[in-house]
């Protein structure tokens, strides 16, 4: 990961556009204009079904849409496209082709028939697909039948889901429903207290059981052998009837936490059945029929298991979901050892998120009852950070979280059931500060980091001393909505609730509404507050968009061009750029962004699927890496770029690293040869983690004209800066255009001259940082010519050179392929930032074919600075050549050496000026003819 050097002072200016510009260290690297989840791992499942055919092929469901593992659950992959990331009740496989599956989510049935790798709403015939309630039920021997409980009756399909229809009016609030595998006319549905049966597919219906004065029914399961043995569980444990429902026994010796809604039987034991209890979180195992249970998994608190499935071909290999985001278990040896299978399992909510301001690989979440995790890798790895959070019971309950932008170990948590929390060592130990409950919004001033504001349920609390000390202060207000500080003044606070947007000015004592021209109460949900202009104040709405003040709240207009109108749940202004501003939706409708300060929205280049967003902020180091807080795909990031695609004479430089930002083409415009009107090609300069610049090649690869650079000077005069230069005396126009913003900028280089230098420092207006406001200097005159200081040829040695060894500042040229005839060094020396002197280093070019040139540079690999040639003119002139280009201005003195003859070529630059390209076409008097 590159570090970008800072500069300051003029002095500095020049350094850095002599030397060019590194990006600034960062996370790891988000998805390129596509969403990429970043943990934590876990999700909440639903179900988990084991490929018959392919048992190492392996399906879950829940929270986060559906997910595949091919490999035995060692990794999963989200196989949702076109479901999204919905919530997924359950999912059954075809009994006859395991490449069907059904899935019963929020917006109804879809169905996959690729093995999940794609989905399809199977909703036709439905009064309201959104009202499903049961689990699905697919016919054992004509698969084509499936049934399914809603809330208005039972629906079957015939037709493999292409169509439903309903054959029953509601029996109640289903919650599960079972076909008699030998006898598929007889069904079983159950209600939240009771269990009814039929004998004709379906259309009648009789109660078997009634569980009013008992608990919750929730499952029933047919024995696959006996199907008159059945098993329901309730949350009052487990009942069997061996009589298909005639008589019932309660079957709990041995269980523990009684609740029972997931049961198994083993299909070629039936004897042998296995329960998951949801409130102690425990697998159980029978192996007498349920007479008695005994625990083979340990106990974890809210840890409830949701789901269990046998692998058919080995009956000992059992995998367990489980709730509360844990995502999956699995036993290899029948429970004596498990292990958790999460990699690539990511499905979990994120109610609230942090960045570390000067690490940006390091990120906080608030993970419900998990408490607070920690990545310090960009999200690669997720750790719990929450010792002296938790609860008496265990639970955490953390809601809302802030970072002080100041000192970044220092965070504040505002816990849901217990108060205040900090920590000042990065989450490894939190102290309560203040007992409070339901602390639902929690700001730091920016302005001010010690002056902490609080709302909750019965009111406002303030602290200006970091929480060690606090002021309740009376309000009218309940539920409230959204938080913000003025970044200017601490004691200007605004607060949304269930009577409208309210204004303070003395930090929370007395309070302004200042709704006028907003939507009807009870409906601002997020605000936003520009930190370069307190005046300047966005705020989002539960369904009309985003409003836009300009005085400090007094009036407010809609600003919704582009933008649906969502329930805005976050909006977030680019700290360097304040009119670029980021809004996000709570339910399905995604992230869109303004760069005109709320006067044009767009969606990001690809939406979150299903996920909503709950918390969102901006990479305070690239304004273009988003990363959100998700309702069901758990952290997720993505780093907006532009369009440039790499082809053949296309070359793609980054802004940050694998944005592929700016788009590079040359066009040959000379009189030469008959006229010469051809693109240039390109030769990327990735693959040496050279990733600002790049090459271009005119008609040889093997001998590469121009070196082109694209620096980030935005820190320094708001611009990014175009440097190239090129070894040709050919006409030609480069164009350089910012992707990400559609502008270009075109260089002229006149034909049957010597290219001039560029160091074009005004080049694009396109930054995301403010920079500092004046207009440089010129670099000064171009130097029209270099001095050169021909070696005399040394007396012949009795002893024959050994030729170029590479090494770290010594570039070989081959004269003849393989010989590393030529040995090219460079001494700079330079005034500037207080002085510096060194050898440049040695990029050979030797992995792309070019053995007849190379690159050096001075202060970073990633900004080259020199582009060498040594070319052979024994044909031409009976002569071999030096060219050079140089992009920048610092003082060298470059010498080419022939190890073979011992002859030497030095070519000065004068520091501070820019170099002139050299054409040396009578360097060495080696030919053989």
């Amino acid at each position: 990961m590159r570090t970008r050097k800072y500069w300051t002072g003029l002095t500095g200016w020049f350094l850095i556009a002599a030397l060019g510009w590194v990006a600034i260290a960062g996370s790891a690297a988000a998805g390129i204009n596509e969403w990429t989840e970043a943990g934590p791992l876990g999700t909440n499942i639903h179900a988990v079904i084991v490929d018959p055919e392919n048992p190492s092929t392996v399906y879950v469901s829940g929270l986060g849409g559906v997910f595949k593992s091919t490999d035995g659950a060692e990794s999963w992959a989200s196989s949702s496209r076109g479901i999204g990331r919905r919530f997924v009740f359950s999912m059954v496989m075809d009994p006859s082709d395991p490449s069907i599956l059904y899935a019963r989510t929020q917006r109804g049935v879809f169905k996959s028939t690729d093995s999940a790798a794609s989905w399809q709403p199977a909703n036709s015939g439905f009064m309201d697909p959104t009202n499903l309630r049961s689990l699905l039920a697919v016919h054992p021997s004509n698969p084509d039948v499936l049934y399914i409980g809603a809330e208005d009756g039972i629906y079957r399909t015939s037709d493999g889901a292409a169509s439903w229809t309903r054959i029953h009016d509601s029996l109640g609030l289903m919650s599960a429903l079972a076909i008699d595998p030998v006898t598929p006319t007889t069904l079983y549905a159950g209600t939240d207290i009771d269990l009814w049966k039929s004998e004709d597919g379906g259309s009648a219906w009789t109660r078997v059981l009634d569980l009013l004065d008992v608990a919750r029914l929730c499952t029933v399961v047919i024995d696959p052998v006996t199907p008159s043995t059945l098993y329901v569980g309730s949350g009052d444990g487990i009942f069997k009837s061996v009589d298909a429902g005639g008589t019932w026994n309660r079957m709990a010796e041995g269980l523990s936490g009684v609740s029972a809604c997931v049961i198994v039987i083993d299909p070629v034991t039936p004897s042998t059945v296995y329960a998951g209890t949801f409130f102690s979180g425990r697998v159980f195992k029978s192996i007498d029929g349920g007479a008695t249970w005994l625990p083979i998994e340990p106990f974890e608190y809210r840890n409830g298991v949701t789901a269990i499935a046998l692998d058919p071909s080995d009956p000992e290999v059992i995998y367990v979901g489980r709730g509360n985001n844990r995502g999956i278990s699995k036993t290899v040896d029948g429970g004596t050892t498990w292990e958790v299978a999460n990699r690539g399992l990511v499905g979990t909510q994120i109610d609230a998120l942090a960045i570390d301001p000067a690490d940006p690989a390091v990120m906080y979440a608030v993970h419900g009852l998990h408490g607070v995790r920690k990545t310090v890798d960009g999200g690669i790895s997720w750790a719990p950070a929450r010792d002296g959070l938790a609860n008496t019971s265990g639970g955490y309950n953390s809601g809302v979280l802030a970072i002080d932008p100041q000192q970044p170990q220092t965070l504040y948590v505002g816990n849901l059931a217990r108060g205040v929390f900090k920590t000042v060592d990065g989450g490894q130990q939190w102290t309560r500060l203040i007992r409070s409950p339901s602390v639902l919004q929690l700001a730091i001033a920016p302005s001010d980091p010690a002056t902490l504001t609080t709302a909750t349920h019965h009111g406002v609390g303030r602290s200006t001393d970091g929480g060690e000390t606090w002021q309740v202060l009376a309000s009218p207000f309940r539920d409230p909505t959204a938080l913000a500080v003025d970044p200017g003044s601490a004691s200007t606070v605004y607060l949304a609730s269930e009577i409208g947007l309210s204004k303070s000015v003395d930090g929370g004592v007395s309070w302004t509404s200042i709704h006028q021209g907003l939507p009807p109460l009870r409906q601002v949900r997020s605000i936003a507050i520009d930190p370069m202009d307190g005046n300047v104040l966005y705020a989002g709405t539960t369904d009309s968009g985003v409003y836009k003040s300009l005085d400090g709240g007094t009036s407010w207009s809609a600003h919704n061009e582009g933008l649906p109108l969502l329930d805005i749940a976050v909006i977030r202004i680019d700290p360097r750029r304040p009119s670029t501003v980021v809004a996000a939706a709570a339910g399905v409708g995604g992230v869109y962004i303004s760069r005109d300060g709320g006067g044009h929205w767009v969606a990001v280049e690809q939406q979150l699927d299903a996920a909503g967003v709950l918390d969102l902020e901006i990479d305070p180091s690239n304004s273009r890496r988003l990363v959100a807080a998700t309702t069901n795909a758990g952290v997720a990031e993505i780093t907006q770029a532009g369009t440039c695609v790499t082809d053949d004479t296309t070359l793609c430089l980054d802004d940050r690293s694998g944005d592929r930002r700016f788009e590079i083409a040359l066009q040959l415009d000379s009189e030469l040869g008959g006229g010469l009107s051809d693109p240039a090609q390109a030769i990327p300069l990735d693959t040496f983690g050279v990733d600002d610049g790049g090459l271009l090649w005119f008609f040889d690869p093997f001998n590469p004209e121009v070196l082109v650079k694209v620096l980030d000077g935005c820190a320094i005069n708001n611009h990014y800066w175009v440097f190239y230069a090129a070894a040709t005396t050919l006409g030609f126009d480069l164009e350089v255009r910012d992707t990400l913003f559609g502008t270009s900028k075109v260089y002229t280089s006149p034909d049957q001259q010597p290219a001039p230098t560029i160091a074009d420092t005004q080049a694009f207006a396109t930054c995301e940082g403010d920079g500092v406001a004046f207009d440089p200097s010129p670099f000064g005159p171009t130097s029209e010519t270099v001095s050169r200081r021909f070696g005399s040829s040394p007396a012949p040695s009795i002893f024959p050179p050994e030729g170029c060894i590479p090494g770290p500042t010594g570039l070989c040229i081959d004269f003849v392929p393989g010989d590393s005839r030529f040995e090219v060094t460079l001494d700079y020396a330079t005034a500037l930032g207080g002085g510096s002197q060194g050898s440049a280093n040695a990029i050979p070019l030797t992995p792309l074919g070019v053995d007849s040139g190379g690159l050096l540079w001075f202060f970073d690999r990633f900004n080259p600075e020199v582009l060498v040639k040594v070319l052979d003119g024994c044909a031409i002139n009976g002569r071999v050549w030096v060219y050079f280009a140089a992009a920048t201005t610092v003082g060298f003195d470059l010498t080419v050496r022939d190890t073979v003859t011992g002859e030497e070529r030095t070519y000065t630059n004068p520091d501070q000026q820019r170099a002139a390209t050299v054409a040396d076409t009578n360097a060495f008097a080696i030919c053989d003819g």
